[in-house]
């Protein structure tokens, strides 16, 4: 079938010759891991809230006014109001993930044990932590028994977000819909289908973050692929372009483009008609910086990113407890962050120990 045959060979030797190797990429989730980590704690106990799920003109104020409370203050209301934009840089690397790998691979894909496989590996991620949350909200009625099973299911984000507990699971979901969104772009190679639903994904992000009447619906919607498919998308461009003249240009220049990257990502955070970019330039800002500033350690924590995810609303718990009775934030942060690093990379070894017995059953 012409649209399922294999990929020209100028663009498989794009595809191996990529601006993001294994280990700019580490340190990509490296950042993100981090970022998020501290904002999840961070902004349950703070006077400034992020623009994550919706955009608040009240909430971008109060960030840009904090901003001469000194350096602690600022530092702690950067990860609340900024921190989120960790997930934009796993979604980012979802994208471009699965471009390289699937479409310089030989052969077809196939859809069906390719969504099993990827269904599996998201839900023997889950499993584990996910039993903790259980045992401590089922009893107390926090989540019910078609949340436990939607959420089991990856399908708690089409239902209801709010029911979503921990909160920050959502992502699993996510996740599902775009490893499933992906088989579009897999068999119809059209750049135009690329750009055209990029487009249209940040449109409506525009209409949604200047309508804030339509916050509860945004607020829905935004915990579904639609409004996340254009930095997906970015992934998967950038996987099939990336020796463009002006990514290397950027290349080049790098100390140049994180600086104006940054200040175009912290501008457009704050601005309702540009808020929808600011995923694109921060995912572009960490990409030039994780490529040039080559840190081992970072790159280490992105190797366990996936055990921290999944760990890190449990240690959230007793850290908030910290809060409530008067410790030092900064030790407190430093505290969290350092178990979150160590159940993380325990959780990724029992997590890679069972799926390679999963896989050796098949």
């Amino acid at each position: 079938m012409y649209l399922i045959k294999l990929i020209d060979r100028t663009r498989q030797k794009e595809i191996a010759n990529m601006i993001i190797d294994k280990k700019t990429s580490l340190r990509m989730r490296g950042i993100g891991i981090l970022l998020i980590c501290l904002h999840n704690l961070l902004h349950l106990d703070t006077d400034v809230l992020e623009c994550e799920f919706e955009f608040y003109e009240e909430r971008a104020l109060r960030f840009v006014g904090g901003l001469n409370d000194g350096f602690w203050k600022v530092t702690e209301y950067c990860f609340s109001y900024m921190g989120w934009y960790g997930v934009t840089i796993f979604l980012f690397l979802s994208g471009y993930g699965l471009a390289c790998k699937y479409e310089a691979a030989e052969g077809t894909l196939k859809p069906w044990p390719y969504l099993c496989h990827h269904f599996k590996k998201l839900l023997l991620l889950l499993l584990p932590a996910y039993f903790f949350f259980i045992l401590d909200y089922f009893p107390k009625g926090i989540m019910s028994a078609g949340d436990i099973i939607a959420q089991l299911t990856l399908t708690i984000n089409l239902f209801d977000a709010r029911a979503i507990t921990p909160g920050i699971y959502w992502y699993f979901g996510v996740a599902m819909q775009l490893y499933i969104f992906y088989l579009l772009f897999y068999y119809k190679r059209s750049e135009n289908l690329l750009l055209v639903l990029s487009a249209l994904s940040l449109l409506a992000g525009c209409y949604f973050a200047c309508n804030e009447q339509l916050s509860e619906a945004h607020y829905q919607i935004r915990h579904n692929f639609p409004l996340w498919l254009s930095v997906f998308t970015f992934g998967i461009w950038m996987a099939r372009h990336s020796s463009t003249p002006l990514l290397r240009k950027m290349n080049q220049h790098w100390l140049l483009s994180v600086a104006g990257l940054t200040l175009l990502w912290l501008l457009s955070s704050v601005w309702s008609w540009l808020w929808v970019l600011s995923p694109l330039f921060a995912v572009s800002a960490t990409l030039l910086l994780s490529r040039h500033c080559k840190s081992g350690a970072i790159a280490w924590v992105g190797g366990i990113s996936a055990g921290i995810f999944v760990c890190h609303p449990i240690l959230r718990m007793f850290a908030l407890k910290g809060f409530e009775h008067g410790m030092n934030r900064l030790l407190v942060c430093s505290l969290y962050v350092a178990l979150s690093i160590l159940t993380g990379w325990i959780y990724t070894h029992l997590y890679k120990k069972a799926s390679r017995k999963t896989e050796a059953r098949q």
